[in-house]
């Protein structure tokens, strides 16, 4: 192995980074960070981006990245262990560092004459060679890109493993085409390293010291993630905040300096070279604010870097198209020249599209240099208005942000978007404007609102409203809250704001809404809500008649969920809450169901668990409840085996698990039992729990055999010593018949020292003597006693052979699939979203499966099924998004899930997985 001019300065994360084919996309759809591959649906929403790991395998990689990206540092940082797993392989590795290298000849000899390169030239082994800072090379080394070509061609490349990393604007396209012709085009990957993860930016913030929630509340209020997505960035952003404790004070500066950042040449050898350009940060971003505004306003997606042939794409725009004339920078002038252009395309504003294109980085670099350079350029209103305005009158949506953008720069302009478009505010940085604008703003909001000219369906203006704070918006509201004759959108509207401006002078009036039977049932869930959210103890604990059965006309028991969120636990016992809860509505998943599968329990105190075990043990069988009530149970009875070591919780403990056992369900199931099974390796708050529960199962008869043989057994075959001990202490003679029963279970009768320990113990205890008398004494095969062994042999066969072979469901899943599939056929298409549960069963399942789980090919239903009723599925999908009516008013803006709707989102789903030709032109409208 040999390193070569290997420098790494500055800090280290602890980052793990992605990279993506070149023509590939990526998801920033986790709040603008990339999207984690790694996580539970990373492989769905990123399935391009992928470690260095999974692409090693390709002989020849060429390694992309913008200037700040981190390329160099993300391959060095896996230097050690590239090295040993090619060590592993008995291959060899050679790295070099370019940036330094001035001559043709130093890098032939340095390259291709290193000992390492002759060793391998005349060995068998493999080898593999990183050439990192190509770019730098190619400002001394003007042949290199036929240069490194026509070496490799000498060599035995079927051998050879060559990685390139390089900035993407400078790749040189016949570099890229020499290299496919040596390793044919298959084997040669072009790959760019994506942005930063969430939790890469976590990990940075806490390396330096920083309040970590603080600092990402700070980024998302600014809506800087597409500047902290960017190491570069990103390192501006940490060292803005740890001087000053906050970013900067306006969105406009921010993304001002951010875009300055990246337009600046920040490799230190660069610049200890002095080869950081021909131009300045500041001329590099007039140049780059002319490519925004062409790329904007003419709506084209990429700059095409190389020869006009004909081939040019429609949507692109060629770089002679965007030189000539000049641009203002500060006093001066700049030419704006091809170089020019280059220049500024190499920057990290940009990244790539493919071979010979170049694109934005990121669209709100895009956005917010386009509207500045309307506004450097003077232009007049009428001007500005007639690039961003549709002749209907309102903006072009695909304007939006850049008008948001126009209208925090210059005030006439939010005047005019004001009158015609008011909601397009809400994406500018209304928070840093006058108040009296902000109190306009509203005052038009309303008015739309009020009119029915628009409504409030888009879930991003939602998350804005938090900018429209100032001094007297609580008494602008109040009538609306107030006032039932206004309309349901406006009152929604304004509830939503005085939620997300966290208005507590508001309570009161939300809570009467909430409370009064004679407002819209919708009204009255969105004020619960904001309550619950908002509200002070004294104010939520109000909303308990919602809870406790005086909520009147609530259908599909959101006011009751809401109820329930604000008063739990603080203002509610446990035997009220309990003696409360009802089956939810199956076709409806709300805030009721989710409050009962996940929130519940979460704030269930360790002295109520008593209580809410007493619930469980008067439950009925899983397959008679619903889902929701299922996964409480089981929550239920986890938290019960944290605190199993506590008298009251053990008792209790042991007779919910004795009502699970007498209906055949398991102890813990579902998702969750997997997670059970292993806390039960727990040995000691396993017999803790079989202590609790052999006193109570004299009379219980067959869910001793359920305490051995099932998914997740209690009782298993090491306890028998520690089972023998408690026997023997026991005084009652019905439990010390238990332990005896429980004993011979799991007893192993191929195991001599089993048999030893049995023998002796008999001797000592006669019930134990007398439960292996048929091991123990000689039994005559046609006496009374051996057909009482026979008998119940033969009992607990049957029995295991009805938990473990008989299917549960009838009809089977398979079945009722197909059923529900002619119910759709034949015009049913409401049994889409029942054919969705159905898909969750396995043929022994008690229970539906997770219903929130959005991908219905990992489903058991689908992976059963045979290519027929997969294609019938899928037809049937596209049937449901052409026709089916998504019945926006029963559930839009109620916050919850409508099963019918989210099954509309898994048919999208799976089209686009198995069928993504369908034409979506044709959905519904």
């Amino acid at each position: 192995m040999n390193v070569t001019g290997v420098k790494m300065p500055g800090k280290r994360y602890n980052w793990k980074r992605f990279w993506c084919p070149r023509t590939g996309n990526i998801d920033l759809s986790d709040r603008g960070y990339l999207y984690d591959p790694d996580s539970e649906y990373g492989h769905i929403h990123n399935p391009n981006a992928v470690p260095f790991e999974s692409i090693e395998t390709v002989p020849c990689l060429v390694l992309l990245g913008e200037p700040g990206i981190g390329k160099t540092r993300t391959m060095y940082a896996e230097r050690d262990t590239i090295n040993n797993r090619v060590e592993q392989e008995d291959g060899q590795t050679l790295w070099l560092d370019l940036h330094s290298y001035g001559s043709e000849d130093r890098l032939v000899r340095e390259l291709f004459g290193s000992p390492e390169f002759d060793l391998w030239r005349n060995g068998t082994h493999r080898l593999h060679v990183f050439l990192d800072s190509l770019d730098e090379c190619l400002l001394e080394i003007c042949k290199l890109a036929t240069l490194l070509p026509d070496e490799f061609k000498k060599c035995p490349v079927e051998r050879l493993c060559l990685r390139i990393a390089c900035r993407t604007a400078d790749l040189p396209n016949v570099l890229e085409e020499g290299l496919k012709e040596l390793w044919k085009k298959d084997a040669v990957g072009v790959y760019e390293l994506a942005p930063l993860r969430r939790v890469d930016v976590i990990e940075a913030a806490k390396t330096n010291d920083l309040d970590t929630d603080a600092f990402l509340h700070e980024i998302e209020w600014m809506e800087a993630v597409p500047l902290v997505i960017k190491p570069i960035t990103l390192e501006f952003l940490m060292n803005t905040y740890k001087r000053t404790g906050k970013l900067l004070s306006t969105q406009r500066e921010l993304y001002f300096k951010g875009c300055r950042r990246l337009c600046e040449e920040i490799n230190e050898s660069r610049r200890a070279a002095k080869r950081t350009g021909n131009f300045t940060a500041e001329e590099r971003m007039a140049v780059a604010a002319r490519i925004a505004a062409i790329i904007i306003f003419a709506n084209r997606y990429a700059i095409w870097t190389g020869v006009d042939m004909g081939a040019v794409p429609d949507d692109d725009v060629t770089v002679r198209e965007l030189c000539g004339g000049s641009e203002s920078v500060s006093d001066d002038k700049i030419q704006v020249s091809e170089d020019a252009v280059r220049e500024t395309l190499a920057t990290g504003l940009f990244s790539s599209r493919g071979p010979k294109r170049i694109g934005w980085a990121h669209q709100t670099y895009a956005e917010f240099l386009a509207a500045r350079y309307l506004v450097q350029r003077g232009m007049t209103l009428s001007q500005v208005m007639s690039l961003i305005t549709h002749p209907d009158g309102k903006l072009v949506p695909q304007l939006h942000e850049t008008a948001a953008w126009l209208a925090c720069m210059a005030p006439d302009v939010f005047q005019e978007i004001m009158k015609i478009d008011p909601e397009v505010l809400l994406r500018s940085d209304v928070a840093s404007t006058d108040p009296t604008n902000r109190k306009a703003l509203v005052e038009s909001l309303l008015i739309l609102y009020g009119e029915e000219k628009s409504f409030d369906h888009d879930w991003a203006i939602r998350g804005q409203y938090q900018k429209l704070a100032h001094p007297e918006l609580a008494e602008q509201l109040r009538p609306y809250i107030c006032d039932g004759a206004k309309n349901d959108v406006v009152r929604r509207v304004v509830i939503n704001i005085a939620e997300a401006c966290k208005l507590q002078t508001l309570q009161s009036n939300l809570v009467d809404v909430a409370l009064d039977p004679t407002q819209p049932v919708l009204i009255r869930v969105e004020a619960a809500c904001a309550v619950g959210r908002v509200g002070d103890d004294t104010t939520k604990a109000k909303l308990k008649p919602l809870v406790i059965g005086e909520a009147e006309n609530d259908p599909d028991d959101q006011l009751k969920g809401y109820g329930l969120q604000a008063v739990w636990p603080d203002h509610i016992t446990a035997e009220e809450l309990f003696s409360v809860l009802t089956p939810p509505n199956v076709e409806f998943y709300g805030t009721y169901q989710t409050f009962i599968s996940h929130e519940l329990v979460q704030r269930l105190n360790p002295t109520d668990l008593t209580t809410a075990l007493t619930w469980i043990a008067e439950q009925l069988s899983r397959h008679e409840i619903s889902h929701s009530f299922g996964h409480l149970m089981d929550n239920i009875m986890l938290k019960a085996w944290e605190h199993i070591e506590s008298p009251d919780v053990s008792e209790a403990f042991a007779k919910a698990v004795l009502s699970r056992l007498k209906h055949r369900d398991e102890i813990v199931g579902g998702l969750i039992e997997p997670q059970f099974r292993s806390m039960l390796g727990d040995d000691e708050k396993r017999r803790r729990a079989v202590d609790a529960i052999v006193p109570v199962l004299p009379d219980s008869g067959t869910c001793l055999v359920q305490l051995v043989h099932s998914n997740t057994p209690l009782v298993i075959e090491k306890d028998i010593l520690w089972m023998i001990g408690r026997l023997q202490c026991e005084e009652s003679k019905d439990v010390q018949r238990v332990w005896a029963e429980l004993i011979e279970k799991v007893f192993d009768r191929q195991d001599i020292d089993q048999f030893d320990t049995i023998f002796t113990a008999s001797q000592k205890n006669p019930i134990l003597e007398k439960q292996f008398a048929w091991l123990l004494k000689s039994v005559e095969l046609n006496s009374p006693k051996a057909q009482e062994m026979k008998e119940h042999h033969s009992k607990i066969q049957e029995w295991m052979d009805r938990a473990n072979d008989c299917p549960i469901l009838d009809p089977p899943p398979a079945e009722r699939i197909d059923l529900l599939l002619d119910e759709c056929t034949s015009g049913n298409l409401s049994a889409w979203w029942r054919l969705n549960m159905e898909l969750t069963l396995e043929p022994d399942s008690t229970f539906y499966g997770d219903e929130l789980e959005s991908d219905l090919t990992v489903l058991p239903g689908w992976k059963a099924a045979d290519a027929a009723t997969k294609a019938r599925i899928v037809e049937t999908a596209k049937r449901y998004v052409r026709e089916q009516d998504p019945k926006t008013q029963e559930w839009l803006g109620t916050n919850t899930i409508y099963r019918p709707v989210f099954a509309g989102y898994r048919a999208l789903r799976l089209l686009l997985q198995e069928a993504p030709d369908f034409n979506g032109t044709t959905l519904r409208k």
